[in-house]
């Protein structure tokens, strides 16, 4: 019988491990190269130059090709070397301490942590050449690794096969006096700099020479120059001098034009300019569940509840309402109109020409962590938000295209742990509560972001657009060119003709001018009705549950005499409601109208409140009045000042209702009656009056409300205008809320003498 034995097994694999692995997390000579500059960064150099040297005019190496990567870094010891350059995967920068994943000297966190730059450096060729010099050595290090002799994958040597272990490649480490890294200067994309005493040059000879061209290179260029941040809400955490990284390109020692750089530039300019919606400094707050954001210069907060009928299913499920645990973000975003219209006035601000669509069309929304970009999100080619997904699957209309959207998204090693990143360096891991989490959210926005501001600013071109065109269509400038085209003919009988024409049409201008006036006023009456009857009707309700209540209590026949007198004083209660509404609608009747009277313009004022008092408190808005000087009394009828406080009352009961508030702030009215200088300022804390818009608020039909009839202001303006009064917004000096908001000033001294 065999005595029983145990040995001890050991992983040895072969040498072809190393390029199989590369392959796996090294997909393309672009992310080899992004490899080996971003551990430039992790070594806080200022700087770091990529030479190719030996390649065309098509960028296709030559048989004696080479890359050089020099940068200004920290460098390596000898200890570093042996014990964590040559150890692939080591835990080295591994570490989830925040402040331990910052680098030394300048306090960048670590963008590298899994020791995968050297397969980077075997992705681009099979001999390697590093020559290094850390702080206080007089002495340069130089580590060479030469596998030209193997053909790919080790399977070959000098043409006979064989198997060599991944232990048998062995590498040479020489110690020598620095004459390498030393000081000299350096042309740093047009700037002359002096290189300091330590840092890290790289050569990769034997280059792999498939895959190479002109493209290949493009997108190395523009991945460089996108890693640093574009947009304003990474730049700004980015002004610390520690955080900034140059990184340029030559060939054969010629320096290369910084092409993507002046793109860039050019889409900052298209941000600033040609932007329809400008959502900037965007943060949301995972403990609190807050979203703040400037939008086109406007501070707004919304919580994530306000938010959640736009939210996909995971937040829905259910009906167990959660909130994201993907941590807290930042957040900037630009929304561009590519249905401009450029022979439109308006639309042509907004007009991208061919140049500036394939502009924005080449950036998307991009992902920072620490203030470094995440590839590949941001390209062109890459939906990592799935939005044309969505579009595709769900209402196109819902979301805003990728072609439309430009911005970015900004994370933290410390603020988002569970964000991780892909081992082949392209994107976010999939799996996991946290990033399901993360994208629901973005998507999320983005969908408000389409359904609500973007909805509005379509609504008021439209709007816009087509009061010019009423504006250009005036009969009167028609018939003027053909009654100059006569006088200049000559032609007596037809300048007869055409001043009849001209009569004919002034007569019927003045009829319908007329008939404008009956049909205001027909249109006041109506808004005040409509106003005024959901109350009226609602009081009939309680009105009608209090006969039945008195029917329910007629025992055999009779009524219950202790009952009878409270139901019959809550009858009376509610006629007398009917009775007010009604007798403060006749007031607004031509019929019933009284000549113009001195007005008490508070007592009046209080009135039209009442009629609003339900509506104020289910939507919780505050109105007060305040009298600066002697009481406000104006010559006027009823029915004009009426009006005008109901249509102002109206348009702040829906924008108040329909917009979100601000932390900590209350849905408000403020009216303020000037006694002394004869007018008052109405105000409230709503959204305000883009300014695209104020040319065209007072003009007949233009309004941006869901369902608004454009006659409100219009109507008001024209009421106030036949007794010689005015209506504008309020001056800066005027302006009753200091950030935002709707105001107007209602002045009743005769144009002439206006204050």
């Amino acid at each position: 019988m065999k005595q029983e034995k145990t040995e001890v097994l050991t992983f040895k694999p072969y040498a072809r491990l190393l390029t199989m692995i590369g392959d796996q997390l090294i997909r393309n000579e672009c992310v080899a190269l992004m490899e080996l500059i971003k551990n430039a960064y992790d070594a806080d150099a200022n700087w770091v130059r990529i030479s190719f040297n030996g390649f065309d005019d098509k960028w296709h190496p030559g048989m004696t090709a080479s890359i050089v990567i020099e940068d200004d870094g920290c460098g390596m010891t000898p200890d570093i070397i042996r014990d964590a350059w040559m150890n692939p995967a080591s835990p080295n920068k591994k570490n989830d301490d925040p402040e331990q994943r910052k680098t030394a000297i300048k306090k960048r966190v670590m963008l590298g942590e899994k020791g995968i730059g050297r397969f980077a450096m075997f992705k681009l060729g099979s001999k390697i050449t590093v020559v290094t010099r850390p702080a206080k050595s007089s002495d340069e290090y130089v580590a060479t690794l030469d596998f030209s002799e193997y053909a790919d994958e080790f399977t070959k040597r000098n043409g006979k096969p064989v198997k060599p272990l991944l232990s048998d490649l062995n590498g040479a480490l020489l110690t020598r006096k620095a004459k390498t890294i030393v000081p000299h200067k350096v042309n740093i994309n047009g700037a002359t700099l002096m290189s300091g005493t330590t840092g890290t040059r790289i050569e990769i000879e034997c280059l792999r020479t498939t895959g190479w061209n002109k493209s290949v290179y493009d997108d190395i260029v523009d991945d460089a120059a996108k890693m640093q941040p574009i947009f304003t809400t990474v730049m700004d955490k980015c002004e610390n001098e520690a955080l900034q990284f140059a990184v340029c390109f030559l060939r054969d020692e010629q320096m290369l034009p910084d092409v993507t750089s002046k793109k860039i530039e050019e889409l900052r300019g298209l941000l600033d300019t040609k932007s329809v919606l400008r959502v900037q400094k965007g943060k949301y707050n995972s403990k609190t569940h807050q979203f703040s954001f400037v939008l086109n210069g406007e501070t707004v907060e919304f919580s994530f509840d306000e938010l959640r009928c736009f939210a996909p299913e995971i937040f829905r499920k259910d009906n167990n309402a959660r909130y994201p645990e993907c941590g807290s973000f930042g957040f900037e975003f630009y929304v561009f109109d590519r249905r401009a219209d450029r022979n439109d006035v308006e639309g042509a601000k907004r007009y991208l020409d061919k140049a500036a669509a394939k502009l924005v069309h080449d950036h998307r929304i991009y992902l920072y962590r620490d203030g470094v970009r995440v590839y590949p999100y941001g390209n062109s080619d890459d939906d990592w938000l799935k939005i044309d997904v969505l579009r595709g699957t769900q209402a196109a209309g819902d979301y805003l295209s990728n072609d439309q959207v430009v911005g970015c998204v900004e994370i933290t090693h410390a603020g988002n742990p569970e964000l991780k990143d892909k081992t082949s360096r392209e994107g976010l891991v999939q799996d996991g509560v946290a990033v399901r989490d993360f994208i629901g959210t973005i998507q999320m926005f983005l969908k408000y972001l389409r359904q609500k501001p973007y909805y509005f600013y379509q609504k008021g071109v439209e709007k816009r657009r087509e009061q010019r065109e009423r504006k250009e269509k005036k009969s009167s400038a028609q018939i003027q060119e053909l009654l100059d085209y006569a006088s200049k003919s000559g032609d007596k009988k037809v300048v007869r003709i055409a001043q009849s024409i001209q009569t004919a049409v002034e007569r019927e201008q003045r009829v319908a001018e007329k008939r404008i006036e009956t049909v205001e006023d027909l249109a006041g009456v109506g808004l005040s009705v409509e106003v005024a009857s959901h109350d009226m009707m609602a009081v009939m309700r309680r009105l009608n549950d209090a006969f039945d209540q008195l029917e329910r209590s007629r025992p055999h026949g009779g009524f219950n005499p202790p009952e009878l007198p409270d139901e019959l004083h809550k009858i009376r209660g509610m006629l007398a409601f009917v009775e007010n509404q009604m007798r403060n609608m006749q007031a607004l009747f031509r019929s019933s109208r009284q000549r113009p009277h001195a007005i008490n313009v508070k007592e009046l004022l209080t009135k039209v409140v009442k009629i609003y008092s339900d509506a104020f408190k289910r939507n919780a808005i505050k109105i007060s009045i305040e009298e600066d000087g002697l009481p406000l009394r104006v010559k006027c009828t009823d029915a004009v000042l009426m009006q005008v406080f109901i249509n102002l009352l109206d348009n702040s009961l829906y924008w108040l209702t329909v917009n979100a508030l601000r932390k900590g702030e209350s849905r408000q009215i403020k009216i303020v009656l000037d006694g002394d200088n004869n007018k008052f300022v109405y105000a409230d804390n709503g959204p305000g009056i883009p300014e695209e818009n104020r040319a065209y608020v007072f003009e007949p039909f233009f309004s941006t409300k869901d369902e608004g009839r454009g006659l409100g202001l219009y109507i008001a303006r024209q009421l106030l205008m036949r007794s010689d009064f005015t209506i504008d917004f309020a001056t800066h000096r005027e302006q009753l809320f200091a950030s935002r908001g709707a105001a107007f000033t209602v002045d009743f001294n005769p144009a002439e003498e206006s204050v």
